[in-house]
């Protein structure tokens, strides 16, 4: 009975060592692989840093377009007056001044065109702002994300150096039962 008892307790301790052995294993493989995705996740969080810059970027350069824009607008208003004077002056002239009106006619026209222009050029940079607002906002959101699961990889990884602490002492107990 007491060999038989034996017996069991040192096929008990073999068990205990193998798996203690490949419980250690498993979770340095486990280990191994969240440090990658922590470096992965640090890296991912840093591209979308970098490419948050990079929208912002584009949001200040439309706002620039704007004001070039409200430029090109007060041209055309003030060519338009040009071409409205010049008319007056052509009129004034009588048949002397019958090519200048021609010309005053299609001034003014050209700046319609220019105004009507400059206004698109408005609602597409404004709609350009919009869609890079919301890219912005989504982006930011990513970066926050990426930088919370980075964080909680690493919680998970120290948690897992504790389990592979564990059983380095429990395999080491069953060696010394022997």
């Amino acid at each position: 009975m007491m060999a038989n008892t034996l017996s069991k307790l040192g096929y008990n301790q073999y068990k205990l060592e193998h798996m203690g052995k490949n419980i250690n294993e498993s979770l340095q493989q486990i280990s191994q692989a969240m440090e990658g995705l922590a470096s992965s996740a640090v890296t991912v969080s840093e591209n979308q840093q970098s490419l948050n810059k990079e929208i912002q970027s584009i949001k200040e350069l439309s706002s620039k377009i704007y004001e070039i824009i409200g430029s090109i607008k007060s041209i055309a208003d003030q060519t338009k007056m040009l071409g409205l004077n010049a008319a007056i002056e052509a009129a004034r002239a009588g048949e002397f001044g019958k090519g200048f009106g021609v010309v005053s006619d299609e001034i003014r026209k050209l700046s319609d065109s220019s105004k009507k222009t400059a206004t698109r050029v408005i609602e597409l940079t404004s709609n350009i702002q919009t869609s890079v607002s919301k890219t912005l906002e989504t982006s930011d959101y990513t970066s926050k994300t990426t930088e919370n699961e980075a964080a909680s990889i690493q919680q998970i990884n120290s948690g897992l150096q504790e389990v592979l602490s564990m059983t380095t002492e429990m395999k080491e107990l069953a060696h010394d039962l022997k």
